[in-house]
């Protein structure tokens, strides 16, 4: 499998887990209860906040971008800390997401296909 591949795959995984899956619980937990959803919806702040980042954030690890592959991290160390001063109903599901940020950070860095220019010059 082409390592593009690899990096694409995990930009589906970490949008479906990340960006998706908290308006997902939030709708399966407010019909649950019987609350309003956008009422619920208010509980998972620190979610929506990596969240927006990630919105950002994963279409330039699509495209192989440097300037995303390092946001990629400061949103995976964001989240626990937002998650422990804001609190979240979905705490622990916190080291799920670090690691696929991080690896997902990694794998757009090393595959990052920005090259340094080089200063040669032609012989005369």
């Amino acid at each position: 499998m082409n390592r593009d591949r690899v990096v694409r795959i995990l930009v589906v995984i970490t949008a479906w887990w990340v960006v998706l899956m908290p308006f997902v619980q939030a709708r399966n937990l407010s019909m649950r209860v019987g609350i309003d959803y956008l009422e619920f919806l208010s509980i998972y702040v620190p979610e929506l906040v990596v969240a927006a980042a990630c919105v950002v954030l994963l279409p330039g690890a699509w495209m192989l971008q440097r300037w995303a592959a390092i946001g990629l991290p400061v949103v995976a160390l964001m989240l626990p800390v937002l998650k422990t001063w804001l609190g979240s109903p979905t705490y622990g599901s916190w080291p799920v997401s670090s690691a696929l940020l991080l690896l997902l950070a990694w794998a757009a860095y090393s595959l990052s296909k920005r090259e340094k220019p080089s200063k040669e010059v032609a012989p005369t």
